[in-house]
């Protein structure tokens, strides 16, 4: 059963007033007064249908794959270590493209989260992430602008390799693996498909700050397509969202060496 949409208007300066917009059964619906008093609407049309199950065996096999792999390395030589992280999240591009030019796009927001990073000797890594975005979903039309609560968590997991010799004081880590994105707030509360797989790549360096502590600088592209489509309507959109951040590395313990 089709909902309807939930519209809201708040009055803003120029005797407008500023229009709100979800996703209602698969469409995305911005609605809302302008100058002259005439009624706009703009649907921008959604994925739509049963939810993909391809999504869910490919995430599952990365949390297995994930799994197994730290399983038969940790027994032999294993540092384990945990960084809570703060930053900003950066969306580059717009997540469907509107034939009438509209625009739909994620907000510059705050970011927080936290990597597990497991090392296999001197050099190489796995690395798990997850990060948190309360960010907005900005929709523009001729002018008259809506901005909804749309919430972004990423994950990923990643292999890592350290670039700077072993008894460097500084580290620089190299990054690249696969990542999830899920969509998540009154924006998005009525699309079915708000999972999009992808890939990650990007770089820490670090400073060790005596024999426990490490300060981290993080850099990350998360590359991905977002899971729009509507024929003519929108097209889809190679996604570039940048997270930046920093955070403090603690040691949870290691194996010792065989």
């Amino acid at each position: 059963m089709n909902r309807c949409p939930d519209v809201r208007s708040g009055r803003t300066g120029g005797g407008t007033h500023e229009p709100r917009q979800r996703l209602v059964s698969g469409q995305l619906v911005a609605s809302g007064e302008v100058l002259g008093g005439t009624m706009m609407r703009v649907h921008i049309a959604a994925r739509n249908g049963s939810p993909n199950p391809e999504i869910d065996v490919r995430l599952k096999a990365l949390a297995c794959a994930i799994a197994a792999f730290a399983a038969m390395a940790l027994p032999a030589s294993a540092q384990v270590s945990l960084s809570p992280n703060i930053g900003v999240y950066i969306p580059t591009a717009e997540l469907a493209r509107a034939a009438a030019g509209e625009e739909f796009k994620q907000e510059i927001s705050l970011l927080v989260g936290g990597r597990l990073g497991i090392g296999f000797g001197q050099r190489v890594g796995l690395t798990v992430t997850a990060d948190y975005s309360p960010s907005e979903l900005r929709f523009n039309a001729g002018g008259s602008e809506a901005r909804t609560p749309g919430n972004i968590l990423t994950g990923s997991g990643r292999l890592s390799f350290n670039v700077l010799p072993p008894a460097s004081p500084v580290l620089l880590m190299l990054h690249g693996g696969a990542s999830v994105i899920r969509r998540g707030g009154e924006a998005f509360e009525d699309q079915v498909d708000r999972t999009d797989v992808g890939g990650v790549a990007g770089a820490t360096v670090g400073f060790r700050l005596g024999s426990l502590l490490s300060f981290y600088v993080n850099a990350d592209d998360y590359i991905y397509r977002a899971s729009f489509e509507g024929g003519a309507a929108t097209e889809q959109v190679t996604q570039h969202d940048i997270h930046l951040s920093v955070g403090l590395g603690v040691p949870l313990g290691a194996s010792q060496p065989r």
